[in-house]
Formats: C-alpha cells, sequence, structure tokens
C-alpha cells in the first residue's frame, strides 16, 4: 500500500480526540516501546523481539499519518514518496540496532520540534527518519508495514474506529 492508500485508509481508525498533542505523545510513547527490544538486544544480549519490533514500528507509522494527515496544506505523497525512494537507492542505511537507536532518538526530537513550531520541513524530516529506521530494523519496503498495521486495526474496529474496544481493553 502506498502513502496515499495509508493515509486515507488509517484514517478510518482515528478517534474523535486525537490533537496533534495527542498523535505527538504517541509518537514518542511508541519510539519510547520500540526502544525497549533494542535496548534489551544491545545491553542484555538478548535475541532481538523482531515481532515487538514490527508493531511499534506500525504504530510509529499511525502516529506518523496522523500528522502528516494534521498539517492543513497539501502534500504531495507520490512525489514525496518519490523522492525518499531514489533517496534510498542512493543511501547506504546501515543495518544495525545501534543505527536504529540513533534514529528512534532523531524521530522523537522532530516529533517535539514539530510541536514546538509545526513546520513541514520538519514533518518531511520525520518521514524521513521513520523511513530510515524502517529500514535499519529489516523492512526495506517500509510500506509492507502499512499493510500489517491496517491489517491490525480492521481486526481491532472492523472498517471503522470503535471507542468500545478501547472502553474494553485491558492494559
Amino acid at each position: 500500500m502506498d502513502l496515499k492508500t495509508y493515509l486515507i485508509e488509517s484514517e478510518k481508525t482515528i478517534g474523535e480526540n486525537n490533537s496533534t498533542a495527542y498523535l505527538i505523545l504517541g509518537l514518542v510513547n511508541e519510539a519510547g516501546e520500540l526502544l525497549t527490544p533494542i535496548k534489551r538486544a544491545l545491553h542484555h544480549k538478548q535475541e532481538l523481539d523482531t515481532k515487538n519490533i514490527k508493531e511499534e514500528l506500525c504504530d510509529m507509522w499511525w502516529h506518523t499519518a496522523g500528522l502528516i494527515r494534521d498539517v492543513e496544506i497539501f502534500i504531495d505523497t507520490e512525489k514525496l514518496e518519490k523522492f525518499f525512494d531514489n533517496a534510498i537507492k542512493e543511501f547506504e542505511v546501515i543495518n544495525s540496532l545501534e543505527s536504529a537507536k540513533v534514529s528512534v532518538f532523531r524521530i522523537i526530537r522532530c516529533a517535539l520540534d514539530f510541536e514546538q513550531d509545526g513546520e513541514i520541513d520538519v514533518l518531511i524530516a520525520l518521514l524521513g527518519g521513520m523511513i530510515a529506521l524502517s529500514i535499519e530494523l529489516g523492512y526495506p519496503d517500509y510500506r509492507q508495514l502499512f499493510d500489517a498495521n491496517i491489517e491490525k486495526l480492521r481486526a481491532r474496529h472492523g472498517e471503522k474506529y470503535s471507542q468500545e474496544f478501547y472502553d474494553n481493553r485491558v492494559n
């Protein structure tokens, strides 16, 4: 699924109270959750929990998509994807947990900067960071995470957001 389709499909899973601040807090929270399996693999020499990595990446993409939709200017997603696809071909991504850890920190910084000034270039940097992180963690076709995320959300909600799911959810 391409970015434009993902933005449309993920929007169906948004509740009524998803402000920019909510999306940024959610993105930073998910980034922190993503760091847990990275930390365990790097510092505790545990096997990398790839299932958890994929789930947290999907959740980070959901919040990123919300922020992209939140920007009230037109973003040509096709041109943006072509730009990143070309950049990926030119740029050798280091597939390592150390580089992924640094990418997570950069994403958190971009999210916090975006909350402060709301500038589109910060959001584009955030999007680029998400793509790089996805590749670093083993998803060279980051778009497969869009499909996985929508599949997970449809299993929870059906075609549209369901507050009932969250009202009955035990964390």
